[in-house]
C-alpha cells in the first residue's frame, strides 16, 4: 500500500512539472505571434522605390490592386468594357436574375473541389490552343472564391434588338458546354454565326447545370475559346472579373499587357506599382520602366532600368530599347522574330515602327489588341488590319480608315493588281485596294470588277465585298460629279432637247445656256452592268440613281436577297440567276414557293443535278437535337461548328436549310436570315466570277 502511495506521489510530481513547462512556453509564444504580426505588416523591400509609399498598395493592404472598375475606359467607342458582375460572393446582387438562378443551382449542385484548383494556369499560348474544360473532380469542399465565377462575362455584347437572353445556356449540362467550348469553331465563313458565338460566349447569362461544379475549368475554357477568336475586349472585361489568385496570375498579367498596349496607363500601371513589391518576376520590374516612362518619371526609369542591368533582369533587346529611351540612339540591333509583348509595348512608347515579323508572332488573344497600336511600320497595319477584318473585329468601314492611314500610297493600280493576280494574300489584298483607292479615273472600274472577281476565285469575296462596294460608289459620285457639272456651252437647243451644232450664226443662235455634258469618256456599258451586280451582292436594298438601267442580273439579285419571312420567290427570278437549287434555304427562311406548275418547268428544261458537299450527319442531329430541347446556346455553337470549314458555294442546299431552321426553332430569326443571304451571297458571286450569267438563262 506504501509503494503504490509512492507511485502516486510520483506520477502527480510529474503532472505538475509538465504543466509548469508547458504554462511557461505560452510566454514566448505570445511574443513570437506578436513578432510575427509586425513582421506581417512590414511591407516587402521594394527593389525599385526603395520603400517609398505605393500609391495604390497602402501599409494595410496584403494583395496587389489588379483592376478598379470605376476607372475603367472603353478601348471601342461603340462598346464599353466596364465589368458589370464582381465575382466576389458580397457583391452579388439579389435582384439579378443571373444570380438569384445561381444561387439555385449551387443549392442543386454537389459541392467539389477540381484538380485544377491547386494548380496555376499554364502559359497563356497553352490555353490558346488547349483547354481542361472538365477535370476531374473528388468530393470535398467548394472554394468560396469559385461562388459565382461562372456567371462572370460581358452585360452589353449584343445590340438592343438581341435575342439573346440571360437564360441561353438553360438545360444545357455544364460538360456539354465545356465540351463545345473546347472542340467547337471559333470561326467560320459566316459573320452572322460567328458574330452570335462570339455573344453567346462572352455575355454574362445564367451558366449551364452544374456548372458550380466545374466553375474554374468553365471559365478556363471560355478564356480560351475567345483568345483564339482573337476577342481582346471581350477576354479583358473577363479577366477583370476574375479573383487575384494564383490561379489566374498569367491572365492578370496577360491584362497589364492588354491595357499598356491600348493606352490605359493608369489602371495597368497601378497593377505594376503594386506587383513588384510582391514579387521579383522581371517582367514586372520590366514594366515598371515603361510606366515611370510613360508617367514623365524618367529619373526613376533610369533607376528602375539601373536596378534590372545590375540584377541580370533585363534581356538585350529590351534593355537596347531603354536605352534608346533615355539617349536618344536607336537600337538597331533587333531581331524580328524574337520581340515579345513587352517589347511591343516599350517600341509603342518609344513610337518606334513595329515590324510586322513582330505582329506575327503574337499571341491570337492579342488581335483585337494591336489594331489599336498606333505606330506600327505600314505592312503591320495593312496586315493586322486584314486579320481583324476576317476575325470580325474591326468593320468594313473601319478597315477601309485604317489601310488609308497605313502611310503614302503611290503604289500604279495596275502594279497592284498584276500582283493580286499573281498572289493573293493579307498584303497584297490590302495593297490593290489602297492603290484602287486614290485612283480617280474611269477606268478604275474594270479593275474593281477584275479584283474582286479574283478576290471571289479564292474565297475572299464576302470578305472584301463590302470594300470593293465603298470603292466603286466613290468611283460613281465622282463620275457623277463630271459629268453633271452644268457647263457654258454656245448652243441652242433644238425642239426635241438636243443640243445643235455650236456653229451657228448670230441670227438663230439663241443665248449661251447652262447644260450638262459629259466631260469624261465614260466607262463601258458592260463593265458598269458589273459595278451594277457588285452592288446589288454588297447591299441589295438600294440602288445609286446614276445606275438606273435594264440590268436583269442586278434587279433579280436585289429581288432575291430582300426576301423575307412570309414571301413568296418567283420563278422568273431563279431561272434568270439559275439558282432552283437554292429552294431548300428559302423554304427553310420562311420564304413560300409561289403557285406554279413543276411539270411545266421540267419540260421547260429545268432539270439539271445539283450535288455539293453534305454537313457531318452527326454534327448536324445533334444540331438539331439541342434545337428540339430549346438549348440556345448549344444549337449555335453547334452550327457554328457545322459551318467551320464548310465552302458556302459547294454546301449542300438541303442541310444548309436543315441548319437554318433549327436556328429558327430557337428564336434566331434574323442570324437566320442572314445566314440564308450570306450562302446565296456566296453563290451569286461564284457565278458572277466565272462570268456563267446571260441576260436570258443565268
Amino acid at each position: 500500500m506504501k509503494i503504490f502511495q509512492n507511485s502516486q506521489s510520483a506520477i502527480f510530481t510529474g503532472m505538475l512539472f509538465a504543466l509548469t513547462v508547458s504554462l511557461s512556453s505560452l510566454a514566448p509564444m505570445a511574443s513570437f505571434a506578436q513578432d510575427n504580426s509586425s513582421a506581417a505588416a512590414t511591407k516587402p523591400l521594394d527593389l525599385i522605390t526603395l520603400g517609398t509609399a505605393s500609391p495604390v498598395a497602402g501599409d494595410s493592404q496584403s494583395e496587389a490592386i489588379i483592376y478598379d472598375a470605376s476607372q475603367a475606359q472603353s478601348v471601342d467607342a461603340d462598346a464599353s468594357l466596364t465589368p458589370s458582375l464582381d465575382v466576389e460572393a458580397d457583391s452579388q446582387s439579389a435582384n439579378s436574375p443571373v444570380n438569384s438562378q445561381i444561387d439555385s443551382n449551387a443549392m442543386q449542385d454537389a459541392t467539389v473541389k477540381t484538380a485544377n484548383d491547386a494548380q496555376p494556369d499554364a502559359e497563356i499560348q497553352t490555353l490558346a490552343t488547349t483547354s481542361a474544360a472538365y477535370g476531374s473532380a473528388t468530393l470535398g469542399r467548394r472554394k468560396i472564391s469559385d461562388v459565382g465565377l461562372a456567371a462572370i462575362g460581358v452585360s452589353d455584347t449584343a445590340p438592343q434588338d438581341s435575342t439573346l437572353d440571360s437564360l441561353i445556356w438553360r438545360g444545357t449540362p455544364a460538360k456539354n458546354a465545356a465540351f463545345l467550348l473546347e472542340n467547337g469553331a471559333v470561326a467560320n465563313q459566316s459573320l452572322t454565326i460567328s458574330a452570335l458565338a462570339y455573344d453567346v460566349v462572352a455575355r454574362q447569362s445564367v451558366p449551364p447545370m452544374g456548372a458550380n461544379m466545374i466553375a474554374a475549368d468553365l471559365v478556363r475554357a471560355r478564356l480560351a475559346w475567345l483568345a483564339r477568336a482573337g476577342r481582346s475586349n471581350d477576354l479583358a472585361v473577363l479577366v477583370e472579373q476574375l479573383p487575384d489568385t494564383e490561379k489566374w496570375a498569367s491572365w492578370k498579367r496577360w491584362l497589364v499587357e492588354h491595357h499598356l498596349m491600348s493606352r490605359r496607363d493608369d489602371i495597368a500601371c497601378a497593377t505594376v506599382t503594386a506587383q513588384i513589391e510582391m514579387t521579383l518576376d522581371p517582367f514586372w520590374h520590366q514594366a515598371k520602366v515603361i510606366c515611370d516612362a510613360v508617367q514623365g518619371n524618367m529619373s526613376s526609369a533610369r533607376f528602375a532600368a539601373d536596378v534590372l542591368a545590375a540584377t541580370g533582369m533585363g534581356d538585350p533587346t529590351f534593355m537596347g530599347l531603354v536605352d534608346e529611351l533615355f539617349t536618344g540612339k536607336v537600337f538597331e540591333d533587333i531581331d524580328p522574330t524574337t520581340l515579345e509583348t513587352i517589347h511591343i509595348i516599350l517600341m509603342e512608347a518609344l513610337h518606334r515602327p513595329i515590324p510586322i515579323e513582330g505582329i506575327a508572332i503574337m499571341p491570337p488573344q492579342m488581335a483585337q489588341t494591336i489594331t489599336s497600336l498606333r505606330y506600327l511600320s505600314d505592312d503591320a497595319r495593312m496586315v493586322s488590319t486584314y486579320d481583324g477584318l476576317q476575325r470580325g473585329l474591326v468593320s468594313p468601314r473601319e478597315a477601309g480608315k485604317l489601310w488609308r492611314s497605313a502611310g503614302d500610297n503611290k503604289d500604279n493600280p495596275q502594279s497592284a493588281l498584276a500582283r493580286l493576280d499573281s498572289e493573293v494574300s493579307a498584303l497584297t489584298s490590302a495593297m490593290a485596294w489602297r492603290a484602287l483607292d486614290v485612283d480617280d479615273s474611269n477606268a478604275v472600274f474594270g479593275l474593281i470588277v477584275a479584283a474582286m472577281k479574283r478576290e471571289i476565285t479564292v474565297g475572299n469575296g464576302s470578305l472584301m465585298l463590302p470594300l470593293y462596294a465603298e470603292l466603286a460608289i466613290n468611283a460613281l459620285e465622282v463620275m457623277q460629279s463630271q459629268t453633271t457639272t452644268p457647263v457654258l456651252v454656245d448652243a441652242a437647243m433644238t425642239d426635241n432637247a438636243t443640243l445643235t451644232s455650236s456653229g451657228l450664226n448670230n441670227d438663230d443662235a439663241a443665248d449661251n445656256i447652262d447644260v450638262a455634258v459629259p466631260t469624261v469618256t465614260l466607262p463601258d456599258e458592260a463593265v458598269l452592268d458589273d459595278i451594277d451586280i457588285l452592288l446589288a451582292l454588297a447591299d441589295p436594298t438600294t440602288m445609286p440613281a446614276i445606275l438606273e438601267s435594264n440590268n436583269p442580273i442586278a434587279y433579280h439579285i436585289r429581288t432575291l436577297l430582300t426576301l423575307d419571312v412570309g414571301n413568296e420567290w418567283e420563278a422568273d427570278t431563279l431561272q434568270t440567276l439559275d439558282v432552283w437549287h437554292l429552294q431548300p434555304l428559302l423554304q427553310a427562311a420562311g420564304i413560300d414557293a409561289p403557285d406554279i406548275s413543276w411539270f411545266d418547268l421540267l419540260q421547260s428544261g429545268t432539270h439539271v443535278a445539283y450535288s455539293r458537299e453534305k454537313l457531318s450527319p452527326v454534327l448536324l442531329r445533334a444540331c438539331g437535337e439541342a434545337a428540339e430541347k430549346k438549348r440556345v446556346a448549344e444549337t449555335i455553337l453547334l452550327a457554328s461548328w457545322l459551318l467551320q470549314s464548310t465552302d458556302f458555294t459547294n454546301i449542300d442546299p438541303v442541310d444548309a436549310g436543315l441548319v437554318i431552321q433549327y436556328l429558327r426553332d430557337v428564336g434566331q430569326e434574323k442570324a437566320a436570315m442572314g445566314l440564308m443571304r450570306e450562302i446565296a451571297t456566296a453563290h451569286l458571286m461564284t457565278q458572277f466570277a466565272a462570268d456563267t450569267q446571260d441576260d436570258d438563262a443565268g
